[in-house]
This record gives structure tokens, C-alpha cells and sequence, in this order.
């Protein structure tokens, strides 16, 4: 619609040279309109030759006033403006542009100026559609922000709800598309295509559709970092991977490689991302769920015992170690020279290892054997359960049970992250009686005038010899005394002489025998009780755990040798005519021997030794002992101590020898018979056997150098009790030692 001012208010609005660069001509500078565009000059071509301004069809702007203030120069075409892009006309980007001056589009004869006065525009008239066109640049703005064709450069690029003019920004699909939030109404832009993965390079390439707003018009790849690998396992079987493509592994490149090989270790760390913690290609895999003995042990075909994987690594060349999946492995397990063992390992789970998967060995009475290696071992991440001792050994002592025996490896045996249970030792027998002691020998008898020999005894308690019989007129000698040996029996005293009968020239009687007896050799006295032996055994050169016994009893003391019986007295013939020379002698009888005394009866054996419960047992070897929890059963009680044994009897005395007699026509004379010989004394009984030593309840156990134990946790159920003590008759021996109960004990 056509709208006509004032000739005064047309005059004072009119400027010329808006689209151009000349100066104003012909009429007073006014632009009504705050919008209105261009440089402020309107050329002077512009105007007809009356100098008046043309109408877009180029008729005279006409004057309706006087030029004192009355006239209207409006043209007969003339539009109403706000904008110069409100102008119309033929051809505005060639020679018919206007320019909005005054709410009306003044004819300028030259091209339309599109400039819209925003800086970040890029403004141009489009000759097909006769227009402006005001193209955003984003690039004319700073970083970070963007171009509004109304308000310049601003740092959120309003919009509408479903409109396109976030397109605009799509320039790079690879770092995320363009949208109208349809809340805050203003552009924002959706994270990047590619997203990011762990310890890996992001690469992404646009497509040719790219800025499109086509999230499908990029390619994403990743490449591992150097140092770091994605590990892939197909078949069961483990490999390394250093790129890919979409979709990229959850974990990204999970493994970070720091060395060539791995040994397995408590952190659980891959560190040659061979896809495990250890390194596949030196070890025999045993899985009890699914393997067979029957297989090769490679990972992707388990044995199904750790006794074959031990096998399988120790035929390898080099040895290999022993990687074992969890579950119960229900067999004991001895180690072969270099050869390792690691549990923790889950065959279900691409071998995956953690403290979670419990992998044990439930053995015999000794569960795990690491004997004689000449290379450094490892026993680490089991639990280890060695059963209850049972029964005894062939010399009575009892059984026991140990987890890890280790013996004679100075290359050094480790073991680490274990759960060690050993069980219940087993009881020590009783020990036998001691034997009886040996008894003296008798004395001798009396021959004629001779006394009896001296029977020997024990440790030369022997006899006294017997005393001679008188000849003649002659009292008989006195027996000799038995002999006291040492600490033992006293010996008998000597039997006293009988004494001689008289003679005359008138008279004669006959010989005495002795009015009085040797005396018996006094018993021995009996030996001591044996004393309780230590806490803790020893270990053989085998590796074989001895049990402490109980001290024997000492022996019996021997009795006294008994005393030698005295001669009888002599005598002679006489009485009168014709016999009165007392000439016819008659010898009195000798005297018999005494007997020695009796030995003393031997000790009582010492009660055998209970057996131990034992987590680990190092004997001559090196050995660390590391982050593992001990637990002990109940020592083996120890057994009875014999009893001590009889002292050996004495000997008995020898008997008189008989008394000479003679007759003649005057008298019968005989002479006094010697006198018997006394008995030796009983040996003193044995002294009794001590208890043997409960068993130890320990749980490291070693021989020979201490092992290195740290970070460990050690309960034990205590030692057994020792046993009774024997007795000989009068006294009982020790009750044997309790057995040790603590965490770690030399039996050296």
C-alpha cells in the first residue's frame, strides 16, 4: 500500500546516494528511517535532467507545494519501507535499485545495496530472484561463537523449533551435529560420533555427505596407545589386538604390556597382554570340570589333574608351570624339579584369576611335597587341606599331618596367598615294660676243708668265698664278705668260723660248726623315672617328621653279694691209754660261698611321641612364607612310658662242706661242718619310662635355617598332652611334655 507525506516531510526526508558512493546531491540529508541501510549518499544520476528525483519507473517525482515548504515531491509509484529489502522493482540488481528513505523506496539508479548493516553477513542481491540475500558467516565471528543475521555475533545461534538453521553449523559431522533445543530455543550441539575408548586414539573420518546432519557419514577407528593392547579370545584361546573398528571393545585397550613375559603374581597382573596373568605359552593348563587327562594341557584343552599337569610341565623342554582353574582337586600333590603351581585360575571365564576362585587341594596326611628342587619354585594361591593322621609308625609313634612339606631345595620354595589347614596328629603308642635284670650267680659249696667259691653278681657285686674248715685242733676261718658295687646293694657280712674242739692227753671233743650266719647281700636299689622329653620332635633325613618320646627310667642298682659262710672247727683224737697223743687229727668242714648279687631290672621305654599338625614344614631348605592364612588341627597325644623291670634275683649261697670225722679204738671225733653261704641281693627295680611328648600344634615347622615369614595369620587347635608316666613299684616317671603350640618352632 502507497502511503503520500507532506511535501515538506517528503522534502526533508528524501536522501540520495544510499546505494552508491557518491556524495548527496540536490537534496538535504534525513533519513526517517532507523533501518534504512547503505552508505548516505544519493548520486546525482539518479535524478532527471530537472534535477527531479524518478519513481521506479523513472517518472518525476512531482511537486505538489512550493519549494518554501508546501510542495510534495512524492512519486506516483512510490512503496513504503522499513528496510531497503522492502523495495521492489524490475531489476534491482543491475540499474533500478532503491534505497528506503523516509518509509518510501527511492529510486538510485544503481544496483540494490544489500547491505543490512550486520557485520557478519555476507550480503549479496540475488539477480534471479530480484532480492537481497543475507548469507550468515560464522567464520567473521570469533571462536566460539556465531553469526544471528539480526544481532551479529552472539554465542548461542537462536532458532525455531524444527527449523533448519542449525544445519548451517553442521561443517563437521566427526564433531557432532547441530539441533534446536526445543527449551532453551538456541542451537546446541550432540556429543561427537566417535566416542572415546580406554588407553586408544580416537580416529574418525566424515563421509561425503558430511554436515548434512548424517550421523552415518562418518567412519570411527581406534588405534591402541603404544604400550597398550585389546586382547580377543577365540576358541578358548587368547590373542592381541592393537586396532579396530565400530563397535570398539567395552573395555577399550585394556592391557597395558611392560614386559615380555609374566610370571603369575597376588596383583593379578597381565603385564605381557598375552590375555592372562602369567604367560600361556609356559604353562600346562588343569581345569577339573572340564579337562582330561587324556589332553595336551594347552589352554584350550586342560588336563584334568594337577598330578598330569606336573607330569606334562616337568616332560617339557624347558619345564613349564602348572596353571589350575578352581574347584576341589582331590589327590596329593608332589612337585617336580622347576616346576611351579598357581591357582585362583577360572576356566569358565577365559582363565581369568582372583582372590574369588577358590582352587583346592585336598590331600593325604601330607597334601603338598616340594622336595629336592634345583630351581625356584612357587606354591601360590591355593587352599591346602591335609587330612588326620591316622595310626602309627612302624616304631610306634604317632602319624602326622602336614600341608606343604618342603625339603632340601636351597633354590628356594615360596609360598604365597595360601589357605594352609593341616589336620589332627595322631596318638603315640605305650612303650614297653623294661627288661628284668639278670640274677647272680649261686656260691659255690663247700668241699671238704675248702670253703665254696664266691658266686659273682652284677657289676661285680659277687659273693664272699667260704671259710675253711680248722685241721687239727684249729678253729675254722671266718667267711669272706659280699661285695657292694657302686651305688648298689650293700654286701652281705662274712659268716663267723666255727671253733675247734679240744684235745688232752685224757680227753677230746669234737669240733664246732659255726654258731652264726653269713649275711644276704642287701637289694639294690631301684633305678630313676625317665624325664619328659621336648615339646617338639625332629625331622629325618627323608623330610619325615619324628616325634619327641618320653626318656627311658634308668636301671636298677645290683644287689649286694652275699657274705661267704665261715670253716667249722677242727679237732683230734685222745681220751686216754692208749690214745694220748691227740695225734689223729679230724678237719672241720668248709664254709659254702655267698651269691652275687642280681642286676638291676632296665628302665621303662619312654611313651612314644604324639604326631604333629603342621601347615608348613621347611627342612634344609630355603623357603618364604608370605600373605597366607595358617590354620592347625590337635597334636596326637603321647603314649604311656613303660614300666621299669625287675631287678635280677641273687644268688643263693653255696652250701657248707662236711666236717672230717675219725675213729680209733679210744674215740670217734668229727669236726664242725662249715656253714652255709648267704644269698646275694635282688637287682633294684627299672626306673619307669616317661610319657612320650604330645604332639605340636605349629604352624611353620622348620629344620636347618629359618624360613622368611611375613603377613600371615596362624590359629592352631594346640598340642596333644604327653602321656602317662611308668612306674617301677614306687614312684611314677614324668607324664610327658605337652606338645608346642605356636606359630613358628625349630626342630633343630
Amino acid at each position: 500500500m502507497r502511503r503520500f507525506l507532506p511535501f515538506c516531510a517528503a522534502v526533508a526526508a528524501i536522501v540520495y546516494g544510499c546505494a552508491g558512493g557518491g556524495s548527496t546531491q540536490g537534496f538535504a540529508t534525513g533519513n526517517g528511517d532507523s533501518g534504512a541501510e547503505g552508505d548516505g549518499t544519493t548520486d546525482a544520476t539518479s535524478m532527471d535532467s530537472g534535477k527531479n528525483p524518478k519513481s521506479d519507473s523513472g517518472t518525476p517525482i512531482t511537486d505538489s507545494g512550493s519549494s518554501s515548504g508546501g510542495d510534495s515531491m512524492i512519486p506516483a509509484d512510490a512503496q513504503t519501507c522499513v528496510h531497503n529489502d522492502d523495495c521492489t522493482g524490475p531489476n534491482l540488481c543491475t540499474t533500478g535499485g532503491y534505497q528506503c528513505l523516509g518509509g518510501l523506496c527511492i529510486p538510485t539508479g544503481k544496483p540494490d545495496n544489500c547491505d543490512d548493516g550486520v557485520p557478519c553477513t555476507a550480503d549479496s542481491c540475488d539477480a534471479a530472484t530480484n532480492k537481497c540475500v543475507h548469507t550468515p558467516s560464522d567464520s567473521s565471528c570469533p571462536n566460539g561463537e556465531y553469526c544471528d543475521p539480526v544481532m551479529n555475533c552472539v554465542s548461542t545461534l537462536p532458532c525455531t523449533a524444527g527449523s533448519s538453521i542449525c544445519d548451517r553449523l553442521d561443517t563437521n559431522a566427526c564433531a557432532g551435529l547441530w539441533t534446536c533445543d526445543s527449551t532453551l530455543l538456541h542451537c546446541v550441539q550432540s556429543s561427537p560420533p566417535c566416542q572415546m575408548v580406554t588407553n586408544a586414539t580416537t580416529s574418525c573420518a566424515p563421509g561425503n555427505d558430511a554436515g548434512a546432519g548424517d550421523a552415518g557419514a562418518v567412519t570411527c577407528s581406534w588405534t591402541c596407545n603404544s604400550g597398550y593392547d585389546h586382547i580377543v579370545w577365540t576358541g578358548g584361546v587368547p590373542s592381541q589386538v592393537t586396532s579396530f573398528g565400530s563397535p570398539p571393545p567395552a573395555g577399550g585397550c585394556e592391557c597395558q604390556k611392560t614386559s615380555a613375559t609374566d610370571k603369575p603374581d597376588l596383583m593379578f597382573v597381565d603385564s605381557n597382554c598375552d590375555g592372562i596373568d602369567g604367560t600361556v605359552a609356559d604353562a600346562i593348563f588343569v581345569d577339573t570340570v572340564s579337562g582330561l587327562d587324556t589332553n595336551s594341557g594347552a589352554i584350550d584343552a586342560p588336563v584334568k589333574t594337577i598330578g598330569k599337569g606336573i607330569v606334562l610341565a616337568f616332560g617339557s623342554s624347558p619345564a613349564k608351570d602348572v596353571y589350575v582353574s578352581k574347584g576341589v582337586y582331590a589327590e596329593s600333590v608332589t612337585l617336580a624339579s622347576g616346576v611351579s603351581i598357581y591357582g585362583g585360575y577360572d576356566a569358565s571365564n577365559q582363565w581369568q584369576r582372583s582372590n574369588g576362585n577358590t582352587t583346592t587341594i585336598s590331600g593325604s596326611s601330607t597334601a603338598v611335597i616340594a622336595k629336592g628342587s634345583t630351581t625356584a619354585q612357587d606354591i601360590q594361591l591355593f587352599t591346602i587341606l591335609s587330612a588326620d593322621a591316622s595310626g602309627t609308625t612302624s616304631t610306634g609313634d604317632g602319624n602326622s599331618s602336614i600341608g606343604v612339606l618342603i625339603a632340601d631345595t636351597s633354590a628356594g620354595v615360596t609360598v604365597a596367598g595360601c589357605n594352609i589347614t593341616s589336620g589332627n596328629g595322631s596318638a603315640g603308642n605305650a612303650s614297653a615294660a623294661g627288661t628284668v635284670g639278670t640274677g647272680g650267680a649261686n656260691g659255690g659249696g663247700g668241699s671238704g676243708q675248702s670253703g665254696g667259691p664266691a658266686g659273682s653278681g652284677c657289676s661285680g657285686a659277687n659273693g664272699g668265698a667260704g671259710g675253711l674248715g680248722g685241721s687239727g685242733v684249729a678253729n675254722g676261718t671266718q667267711g669272706t664278705g659280699g661285695t657292694t658295687a657302686g651305688s648298689g646293694g650293700q654286701g652281705g657280712s662274712a659268716g663267723p668260723p666255727g671253733n675247734a674242739g679240744s684235745c688232752s692227753a685224757t680227753s677230746s671233743s669234737n669240733g664246732n660248726s659255726p654258731t652264726g650266719s653269713p649275711g644276704n647281700g642287701n637289694p639294690g636299689p631301684p633305678g630313676t623315672g625317665g624325664g619328659a622329653g621336648a615339646d617338639i620332635g625332629t625331622f629325618d633325613t627323608s623330610g619325615n617328621y619324628v616325634p619327641a618320646a618320653g626318656l627311658p627310667g634308668s636301671t636298677g642298682f645290683p644287689g649286694g653279694g652275699g657274705g661267704g659262710g665261715g670253716g667249722g672247727g677242727g679237732s683230734a683224737h685222745s681220751g686216754g691209754l692208749p690214745c694220748i697223743d691227740c695225734s689223729s687229727s679230724v678237719n672241720g668242714g668248709g664254709g659254702g660261698g655267698g651269691g652275687g648279687g642280681g642286676c638291676g631290672g632296665n628302665g621303662g621305654v619312654g611313651g612314644h611321641g604324639g604326631g604333629a599338625s603342621i601347615a608348613v614344614a621347611v627342612v634344609s631348605s630355603s623357603a618364604t612364607v608370605t600373605q597366607t592364612i595358617m590354620s592347625t588341627g590337635g597334636g596326637g597325644n603321647g603314649g604311656t612310658g613303660g614300666t621299669g623291670g625287675g631287678g635280677g634275683a641273687g644268688g643263693t649261697g653255696g652250701p657248707a662242706g662236711s666236717a672230717g670225722s675219725n675213729s680209733n679204738i679210744c674215740s670217734t671225733r668229727t669236726g664242725g661242718n662249715g656253714g652255709n653261704g648267704a644269698s646275694g641281693g635282688y637287682g633294684g627295680t627299672g626306673g619307669g619310662g616317661a610319657g612320650g611328648s604330645g604332639g605340636p600344634s605349629v604352624c611353620v615347622v622348620y629344620k636347618g635355617g629359618a624360613p622368611t615369614v611375613s603377613g600371615t595369620q596362624c590359629t592352631n587347635a594346640g598340642g596333644g598332652n604327653g602321656g602317662p608316666g611308668g612306674s617301677n613299684g614306687s614312684a611314677n616317671a614324668s607324664t610327658g611334655t605337652t606338645g608346642a603350640a605356636t606359630d613358628t618352632k625349630s626342630a633343630n
